[in-house]
C-alpha cells in the first residue's frame, strides 16, 4: 500500500480553442493568488510570437522550436519549487492533442507535482470572431 505524498505544487493546464479566454483565465488565477501562493504562467503563444511563428505561412520548425521552449520553461519552473510558498504553474496552451497534455502530465508526475486540466469552453463562432479581430 502506498502512502500519500504531499505534492510540490500544482501544474494547471488550460486547454481550449484559440481566443476562448485561456490567457484571461490564467491572468485571473495569478491575480487572485495571495502572498502564500506563487503562481507562474507560461503562455505558449509568447514563445510563438518571439520566434515569429505566428506569421501568415505556418512554419512547422518554428512551431516545434517555440513549443520546445515553452515546455522547457514549464519544466524549469517545476524544478524550482520551494521557498515555503505554495506553488501553481499555469500552462496556457491549446493542448488540443492528448499527447500534448500527456507531455505536461509526465513532467508534473516525474517532479512530484499534482496535475489538473481545465477546459476553457466557448462558442466556436465567438472564438473565430475574437481570433479574427486579434492584431497581427
Amino acid at each position: 500500500m502506498s502512502s500519500f505524498v504531499e505534492p510540490r505544487g500544482v501544474l494547471v493546464v488550460l486547454m481550449g480553442l484559440p481566443a476562448v479566454g485561456k490567457s484571461t483565465v490564467a491572468r485571473g488565477v495569478a491575480a487572485a493568488a495571495d502572498d502564500s501562493v506563487r503562481v507562474d504562467v507560461v503562455r505558449f503563444d509568447d514563445d510563438l510570437e518571439a520566434r515569429g511563428a505566428v506569421a501568415e505561412a505556418f512554419d512547422a520548425e518554428q512551431w516545434r522550436a517555440s513549443r520546445a521552449a515553452s515546455l522547457a520553461r514549464v519544466r524549469s519552473l517545476l524544478e524550482a519549487a520551494g521557498g515555503g510558498v505554495d506553488r501553481v504553474v499555469v500552462a496556457d496552451d491549446n493542448c488540443e492533442y492528448r499527447s500534448m497534455r500527456r507531455e505536461l502530465f509526465v513532467a508534473a508526475r516525474d517532479r512530484g507535482w499534482a496535475f489538473a486540466v481545465v477546459h476553457v469552453a466557448g462558442a466556436s463562432d465567438v472564438c473565430e470572431r475574437r481570433n479574427a479581430a486579434r492584431p497581427d
